[in-house]
């Protein structure tokens, strides 16, 4: 479980309970000693961890790493945490944009006009790693009104034991060559005039955050 943006480990640190630290991440750069410098770097940055950043080590994280009064045992041990986060991350994102090639259902919520979610399940036209995937549907369908009005949306995907939530928001889809490049021939039923249909709809979800479960491992990020 990823819980500090510098690789220290909160869980069953004594100070969570005798000074109600609640880690770094969870009190927004903010732990029961005052702000960090490393954590505010990160925040600042849109990183969730050191181990994101391009510049690791860097002259602050290694200072912190090896202080000889409150420094890691061994020294750089937090350097080395961040670096597996960031390669247990890269190892999560391609088994999700794995799992969701191959998932040809997938299910979407809009928002509607009362301000309820409203799940449905979509037929998955094509999708870009994890995050991105395009989907059709009738123009005059309930969804759509949903979108034009409110794009905020989330998306959910899983198979076997592995599963993804996204949230962010969906998009109408007007490119045609974008529209064509998506078509699939059992699409005719739906659509008898083809891509020129004008009930055919392209749908674009782009997520803003996903939450991976993957092979019994929980990530939550910005994407």
């Amino acid at each position: 479980m990823i819980d500090t943006r510098c690789g220290l480990k909160c869980q069953g640190c004594g100070w969570i309970e005798t000074d109600n630290c609640g880690g770094c991440i969870a009190t927004n750069g903010n732990p029961f000693h005052g702000e960090c410098p490393v954590a505010q770097c990160c925040q600042g940055k849109g990183l969730l961890h050191c181990g994101d950043c391009n510049d690791i080590p860097c002259e602050l994280l290694t200072q912190y790493s090896c202080d000889p009064a409150h420094g890691d045992t061994p020294a750089r041990a937090r350097i080395e945490q961040c670096r597996e986060w960031a390669k247990l991350e890269r190892d999560i994102k391609l088994k999700a944009a794995e799992l969701l090639n191959n998932c040809n259902q997938i299910t979407i919520a809009s928002i509607n006009d009362s301000g309820f979610p409203r799940v449905c399940v979509l037929s998955k036209l094509k999708n870009e790693s994890f995050h991105t995937a395009y989907f059709s549907t009738g123009l005059c369908s309930e969804k759509v009104k949903h979108f034009i009005k409110n794009p905020n949306s989330s998306v959910c995907y899983y198979s076997g034991g592995n599963s993804v939530t996204l949230i962010g928001k969906t998009e109408i889809v007007d490119d045609m060559e974008i529209k064509k490049e998506i078509w699939q021939e059992w699409l005719i039923n739906h659509f008898p005039r083809g891509t020129e249909d004008p009930n055919y709809c392209v749908l674009k979800f782009t997520a803003t955050i996903a939450t991976l479960w993957i092979d019994s491992e929980f990530l939550t990020i910005n994407t």
